[in-house]
C-alpha cells in the first residue's frame, strides 16, 4: 500500500471518528418542541451503532429510553413495546423536562398513553422546561402535567385514560393553571365535562386570580361558559386586578358570554381595581350591542372610575360616536368632569374626534368649560393637536377664542407654538386678540418665532403684531428666533423693524444669544444688519 493511500485512509478514519464524537455531542443537545427531528435521531443512532460495531466505541445517546420519545411522537406502539421490553425507562425526561407520557398525551396517542401508564409512568410528573402550546411561541411552561397537555390540545382519549388512572385533576402549572382551565381556554367542552365529573374544582384561581370561567368568557366560548355556570361557577369572582368574568367578556366584545353572566346574576356595577366597570370597558372599545345590553340590565351610565372617568368619556375619547349617542339617549351627563375637571368634549377634541364633538355640542356640552388643573379648554386642546374641524365647530358654537390657561396661554399662542397655520387663520378670523400676553408677558409672536414657524409669524405681523414686544424678562421675538437659529425668521423680523440691540434683564442681546448657541449664519446676518457686538465677544466674519 502506497503512503498516499495510507494517508487517505487515515484521513477517512479520522473523519469517521470525528463524526461519531460529533453525533454523541449532538445527542445531548436540546430537542425541539416535540422532538420533530426524527431523521436526525435515526442518523445519530445509526452512527453510534456503527461506531460501537466497527470501532468498539461505547455509544449510549440516552440508549433505549431516548427512543421512547420517537415512539411517543410518531405513535409507534410496536417500537415502544419493544423498547420497554428491553428495559427502557418510561420516566426519562428530555431537555424540556417532558416524559414520553407527556409527549404521547400532547400528541393524542391513547394507545401509547395506556402502555406507558401500564409500565409505571409517573402520571402526575410535571414538566420543568420550556415548550410551545397551541402553536404559540416557546415559553416557560414549568409544572405542566400529561393531563394538562392533553387538555390543552383537546385530546379526549388520553385525558380519559389519565383521569381513570388517577391523574390529579386539580394540579396547577407554575402559573397555577389547571387542566380544567386549559380545556376552557381552548373551548374543549367535552374535556371540561370530563374533568368536572372527575372532581375538578371550578372556582379555583391561578396565581393571578384567573378562573376557568374567566378564560372561557375572555375567549368567547359560550358553551363552556354556560356549562361552568350550570355547575356552580362563581360569576362574581375577581382576579388580582379586580377583573370579573363579565368585564373580561365585555372588553373584547363577547356578547353571548356576557348575557349568560348577567342572566346568572353577575354584578354589572362591579368595577376593577381602578373602578372601571363592564359598561366602561364595552364603551371604551366601541361595543354598542354590549353597552345596550348592560344598560338594559341596569348598568348606571354616569358612575365614574376612581379618577372620575365615565363610560361616556371613554366613548368620546376613543371616537365611538354611535356608543356616545346611545349613552346620551340613556341619560349620560355631557358635562360630567373627571378628577382633573376634564370633560367629554375636551376628550373628544384633543384626538380630533369630530362626530362625538358634534354630538356633544348638539347635546348642550359647555364649550368654554376649563379643566381644574391648568384651566385648559377644548379649543386649546384642538389647537395644540392641529385639529381644524373640531376647532371650527367649537368657535362656531361660541367658544371663547381669548380664554386663558392658568399660565396665561391662549388658544392662539398654543396654535402658534405648534405651527398650525390654518388654526391661526381660523382664530384670527374670529377677532382673536393677537396682542394678548401670558403670565410671562409673551405674545403669540414669541412662541411662533421661538419654534421656527415662519408662516404663523408672518401672518401675525401682517395682522399687526408688535415685533418688539418684550416679555417680563425683556425677551423679544428676535432673541427667541436668534437663540434657536431660525435664520428666515430673523430676516423677517429685521425687515419688519426689530430692534437689533434690545437687551433682556441680564443684558443679553439677540446677537449674544445667537453666538452662545453657535448659530454663525444668524450672527453674520445680525452683524450685517448693524447689531452691536461691543463688549460681548470678538468675532471676525470668515
Amino acid at each position: 500500500m502506497t503512503p498516499q493511500i495510507e494517508n487517505i485512509l487515515g484521513l477517512l478514519l479520522l473523519g469517521i471518528t470525528a463524526w461519531v464524537f460529533f453525533s454523541i455531542w449532538r445527542s445531548r443537545w436540546k430537542q425541539t418542541k416535540k422532538m420533530r427531528s426524527s431523521t436526525l435521531w435515526r442518523i445519530r443512532d445509526l452512527s453510534g451503532q456503527l461506531a460501537n460495531d466497527w470501532l468498539g466505541i461505547p455509544y449510549q445517546p440516552g440508549g433505549l429510553s431516548v427512543r421512547l420519545f420517537l415512539a411517543a411522537e410518531n405513535n409507534s406502539l410496536p417500537m415502544a413495546e419493544e423498547l420497554i421490553r428491553k428495559k427502557a425507562d418510561v420516566n426519562i425526561r428530555n431537555d424540556n423536562g417532558a416524559t414520553p407520557l407527556m409527549v404521547a398525551s400532547q400528541e393524542g396517542h391513547p394507545d401509547l398513553v395506556e402502555l406507558f401508564l401500564k409500565h409505571g409512568a409517573d402520571i402526575n410528573a410535571k414538566m420543568d422546561g420550556q415548550t410551545s402550546l397551541n402553536g404559540a411561541d416557546a415559553k416557560d411552561n414549568r409544572g405542566l402535567t400529561a393531563l394538562m397537555l392533553a387538555c390543552d390540545q383537546g385530546h379526549v382519549g388520553p385525558a380519559e385514560l389519565l383521569v381513570k388512572a388517577g391523574a390529579d385533576v386539580n394540579a396547577g402549572d407554575s402559573d397555577g393553571c389547571t387542566a380544567l382551565m386549559w380545556a376552557c381556554k381552548f373551548d374543549h367542552l367535552g374535556l371540561a365535562e370530563l374533568l368536572v365529573k372527575a372532581g375538578a374544582k371550578i372556582n379555583v384561581g391561578m396565581n393571578d386570580g384567573y378562573t376557568a370561567l374567566m378564560w372561557a368568557c375572555q375567549q368567547n366560548h359560550a358553551n363552556v361558559t354556560e356549562f361552568l355556570i350550570g355547575n356552580g361557577a362563581d360569576v362574581n369572582a375577581r382576579d388580582n386586578r379586580g377583573l370579573t368574568a363579565l368585564i373580561l367578556a365585555c372588553e373584547p366584545g363577547h356578547l353571548v358570554p356576557a348575557e349568560l353572566l348577567v342572566k346568572a346574576g353577575a354584578d354589572i356595577s362591579a368595577g376593577d381595581n381602578e373602578g372601571c366597570t363592564a359598561l366602561m370597558w364595552a364603551c371604551k372599545f366601541g361595543h354598542l350591542g354590549l353597552a345596550e345590553s348592560l344598560v338594559k340590565a341596569g348598568a348606571k351610565v354616569n358612575v365614574g372610575m376612581k379618577d372620575g372617568f365615565t363610560a361616556f368619556m371613554w366613548a368620546c375619547q376613543e371616537g365611538h360616536a354611535t356608543v356616545a349617542e346611545f349613552l346620551v339617549r340613556s341619560g349620560a351627563d355631557v358635562n360630567a368632569r373627571d378628577n382633573r375637571g376634564v370633560t367629554a368634549l375636551m376628550l373628544a377634541c384633543e384626538p380630533g374626534h369630530l362626530a362625538p364633538a358634534e354630538l356633544l355640542v348638539k347635546a348642550g356640552a359647555d364649550v368654554n368649560a376649563k379643566s381644574t388643573d391648568d384651566q385648559t379648554t377644548a379649543l386649546m386642546l384642538a389647537c395644540r393637536q392641529g385639529h381644524l374641524a373640531p376647532a371650527e365647530l367649537l368657535v362656531k358654537a361660541g367658544a371663547d377664542v381669548n380664554a386663558k390657561k392658568a399660565n396665561g396661554f391662549t388658544a392662539l399662542m398654543v396654535a402658534c407654538e405648534h405651527g398650525h397655520l390654518e388654526l391661526v387663520k381660523l382664530l384670527a378670523s374670529h377677532r382673536v386678540d393677537i396682542h394678548a400676553k401670558n403670565d410671562s408677558g409673551m405674545t403669540a409672536l414669541m412662541p411662533a418665532c421661538g419654534e421656527g414657524h415662519l408662516g404663523a409669524a408672518r401672518l401675525l405681523i401682517a395682522l399687526g403684531a408688535v415685533v418688539n414686544s418684550a416679555s417680563l424678562q425683556g425677551l423679544t421675538p428676535l432673541m427667541a428666533a436668534s437663540a434657536r437659529g431660525h435664520l428666515e425668521l430673523v430676516e423677517l423680523l429685521i425687515a419688519k423693524g426689530a430692534d437689533l440691540n434690545s437687551r433682556d434683564r441680564n443684558g443679553n442681546t439677540a446677537l449674544r444669544f445667537a453666538n452662545s448657541a453657535g448659530h454663525r449664519q444668524v450672527v453674520k446676518r445680525l452683524t450685517a444688519a448693524g447689531a452691536s457686538a461691543r463688549g460681548f465677544f470678538r468675532w471676525r466674519p470668515e
